[in-house]
């Protein structure tokens, strides 16, 4: 059950207590980064993951695709080639982009299908499928803004426009949305980590700071070993040491 709850707290953005973390806001902020960082996070993110390397992705070219016809789109009704209307247009496509994004991820993952195997699954099931469609959908309004742009012989500053809001996007948009989104939830989060798991740990110890702590309370009361098999999964030596 521990490994479920592992599941469960990456794919619904619970990330005080994850292994790896010790307690603090910059260790717990770290982690969050290292499992939501649209490109990063193709590299980094837990290995028992539901929302994997390959739809992470799958993930990051359909933003992609979005960001450039979203960018040819605000061409044509943005006029203008000045650094000012670049510089709107780049702002324009980041706050249309990021919601995006986040139905994307949120279909995806299907986080919500996490309570038991057959649950997970469905929600499998569910999330390949809206994979599917929505990757087809996004390379369609890709192929078509591609052929507008040619076609309508415009000028490159729409390019300019997609560059650098995918560049603001994958390195700076997402570290400020997700280091404000941890400070505002961070104290919630690590009180209802203790209030869940703090009795466990009697005084003098204290509450844990992260699973390590429960797994390693684990392991010493049941000999719960790395390599082991539980249930549907592997306990991989990150979670337990």
């Amino acid at each position: 059950k521990l490994l479920v709850k592992l599941r469960q707290q990456l794919a619904r953005g619970q990330y005080y207590g994850l292994p790896g973390t010790d307690g603090t806001f910059w260790s717990v902020y770290r982690e969050r980064l290292r499992q939501d960082w649209i490109v990063g996070s193709v590299f980094t993110a837990h290995p028992l993951a539901k929302f994997g390397r390959y739809p992470r992705v799958l993930w990051w070219i359909n933003s992609l695709a979005v960001l450039f016809c979203i960018s040819v789109a605000l061409h044509q009704s943005i006029k203008g080639e000045q650094r000012r209307t670049i510089i709107k247009r780049t702002f324009i496509t980041l706050a249309l982009t990021a919601p995006n994004q986040w139905i994307m991820r949120f279909f995806m993952e299907c986080s919500c299908c996490l309570h038991n195997k057959c649950a997970e699954m469905i929600g499998t099931c569910l999330g390949g499928c809206f994979m599917v469609v929505w990757t087809m959908y996004a390379l369609l309004l890709f192929a078509v803004a591609l052929i507008v742009a040619l076609v309508l012989e415009l000028d490159t500053s729409w390019v300019w426009t997609g560059l650098i809001s995918q560049a603001f996007n994958g390195l700076v948009t997402d570290f400020f949305i997700h280091y404000f989104l941890q400070r505002a939830l961070h104290g919630t989060q690590k009180r209802y980590f203790e209030k869940k798991y703090g009795a466990l740990f009697p005084p003098p110890g204290g509450p844990p700071t992260s699973l390590s702590d429960v797994a390693a309370l684990i392991d010493r009361a049941n000999g719960v070993k790395p390599g082991m098999n539980i249930g549907l999964y592997k306990v991989p030596a990150s979670v337990v040491k």
